[in-house]
């Protein structure tokens, strides 16, 4: 009661005294709630959300026994806790929801014509489930998140270290761990810690980053600030990704529009600016250096055309959603895309680049849209209406930093980022139910 007073007689001062006050009962309130949660629940509700955690931020973790890129752990620990142990009618509606959405598709595709490849649809349903549980799961457990976000935390300094390992020992092989594309350092390439590749590290990191910054009430703040320097370091200096390094820069410069402090708003810009100028004095004939020096110079189309990475990401969206409208937007299964010509790419007379996705759709948004055509696209759309009035709710400057997010995120999907990444809806989940409390904080 009296910690609400004071928060409310905060709103009324908005002087630096108040705040830092209003900050502090906040976080008094949490440590205080994180005690009652781990009396709250039982030891075994406990155990297995850190097993559920665990499973969520080490995706491409195989141990040696497949090699598969994702991981069916995740899917098969997710169904069982779903189908087991959450009873909300709403819940179990939008799993049946959300597994109907690509074999209906592949249904019509199939009526239509199209081809089937019974290997690919079990894989592209297998990652729908496993979007659909991760976020039932993790929007059920949102009073066991206080708890567990220092495991995360330790998740992403772990990921830290099996880089630097890497990228200074190259021999040692991590092999046994996960079926890399890429042994060490290869080139001006970067390693790939416990993923598959630099630029899955890459942006991995960077979502991991976002999960901090929403979670910066779980934690102490310059704890937080510090993790996100750690993985904006990393992105540039282990991961080497372009990919990666182009939407951290996005990131930044959004950063500047979110309702942050002047103060705070120089200091990330002049950190950034003495990483790029720390990275460019050890990286002068970089990959990452000549997409910035294209762009600087106005060769935009190079960026893209000169570099096989960047061209690759752009590629993997372009390339579905030409097969969606060739195909009418109707539903096109998880053939569609295969069937498709290669795409050559022509500048000055002279072929630069040929482009095929081959069996796997490297873009979320791609992706969702080429296997489930105007469903998928009527889906974003309702999405899109309900977050919208959700977050015009909030304040003003609530609704300007979770519009900057969405649009954060919305980027993102035009990269490898796809449907079966186990953080996708973690952090989704994560955003939409601080929004919620957000909302509830207001309509007190």
């Amino acid at each position: 009661m009296l910690s609400m007073f004071l928060i409310g007689f905060c709103r009324t001062k908005k002087t630096l005294c108040h705040r830092a006050l209003e900050r502090f009962m906040l976080h008094s309130d949490y440590y205080v709630r994180r005690r009652e949660i781990t009396k709250e629940f039982s030891k075994s509700r406990l155990l297995l959300y850190l097993m559920f955690i665990i499973l969520v931020f080490f995706p491409w973790v195989s141990f040696g026994f497949n090699s598969f890129d994702v991981q069916p752990w995740i899917l098969f620990f997710g169904l069982a806790i779903v189908l087991i142990f959450i009873k909300r009618q709403g819940d179990l509606l939008f799993l049946l929801v959300v597994i109907s959405l690509p074999i209906v598709s592949q249904l019509i595709a199939v009526l239509f014509g199209s081809d089937i490849d019974f290997m690919l649809f079990q894989r592209g349903v297998a990652s729908y489930i496993i979007f659909a549980c991760v976020y039932i799961i993790q929007r059920n457990s949102l009073n066991l998140y206080p708890v567990f976000y220092k495991y995360i935390f330790l998740i992403n300094l772990f990921y830290l270290v099996v880089g630097f390992i890497q990228i200074t020992f190259p021999e040692i092989s991590f092999d046994w761990a996960v079926h890399g594309r890429t042994t060490g350092v290869s080139g001006d390439r970067g390693v790939y810690s416990l993923s598959v590749e630099p630029t899955a590290f890459g942006l991995f990191l960077l979502i991991l980053s976002v999960i901090h910054l929403v979670s910066i009430d779980q934690s102490n703040r310059k704890k937080v600030y510090f993790i996100v320097a750690l993985n904006a370091l990393a992105i540039l200096f282990l991961a080497q990704s372009s990919t990666a390094a182009i939407y951290m820069l996005l990131g930044v410069i959004l950063l500047g529009f979110s309702g942050l402090s002047v103060k705070d708003i120089l200091f990330i810009w002049f950190l950034t600016f003495f990483m790029g100028i720390t990275y460019i004095a050890s990286h002068e004939d970089s990959r990452l250096l000549l997409i910035f020096s294209n762009f600087l110079s106005g060769d935009f189309l190079e960026v893209f055309l000169l570099d096989e990475s960047a061209f690759d990401r752009i590629m993997a969206t372009i390339h579905p959603l030409i097969a969606s409208y060739k195909n009418l937007f109707m539903p096109g299964g998880f053939y569609l895309v295969s069937s498709l010509e290669s795409i050559d790419i022509s500048w000055i007379d002279s072929s630069l680049q040929s482009y095929h996705a081959g069996n796997k759709i490297m873009s979320l948004w791609g992706g969702l849209i080429a296997e489930t055509g105007f469903f998928g696209i009527l889906l974003l759309f309702i999405v899109t209406i309900t977050l919208i009035h959700r977050v015009n709710l909030l304040t003003k400057i609530k609704r300007r930093k979770y519009y900057l997010l969405f649009l954060f995120l919305f980027l993102l999907g035009f990269s490898s980022v796809g449907i079966s990444l186990s953080v996708v809806p973690f952090t989704l989940a994560l955003i939409i139910s601080k929004i919620e409390k957000d909302i509830e904080y207001v309509q007190k």
